[in-house]
């Protein structure tokens, strides 16, 4: 079998391998995931498992890679919503979520990111 291996967070294509299943899995690292078929890392992404094919392979790779680092931002914070956190610690995390969520929105993305910080 042919099997492209990714870095599962950011979608970025690191080698493809060709051997059985079983050596495929050996072979792919705590961060990474892996699909079947050959993708040519400067070509394809690999989003949500699948491969898509970019149109400007540096420009879209970057915005993947800036969204799924925001994404895992926003995930490490999620426990600072719950329903048993004090209102204080939710409403210093509210505003640096947001920025985050907005981070789509700046002038420079995805080259150039002013990552926020917890105030």
């Amino acid at each position: 079998m042919i099997a492209t291996i990714y870095e599962t967070a950011t979608g970025i294509i690191s080698r493809t391998v060709v051997a059985d299943a079983d050596s495929v899995i050996l072979q792919v690292g705590a961060s990474e995931s892996y699909i079947e078929g050959d993708y040519s890392s400067n070509k394809y992404t690999i989003v949500n498992g699948v491969a898509v094919e970019n149109d400007s392979p540096v420009e879209d790779t970057t915005a993947v890679f800036v969204r799924n680092t925001r994404d895992l931002l926003l995930a490490k914070t999620d426990w600072t919503q719950l329903p048993d956190v004090s209102e204080e610690t939710k409403l210093k995390y509210q505003a640096y979520r947001q920025a985050l969520r907005d981070i789509t929105q700046q002038e420079g993305f995805p080259h150039t990111i002013d990552w926020p910080e917890v105030n």
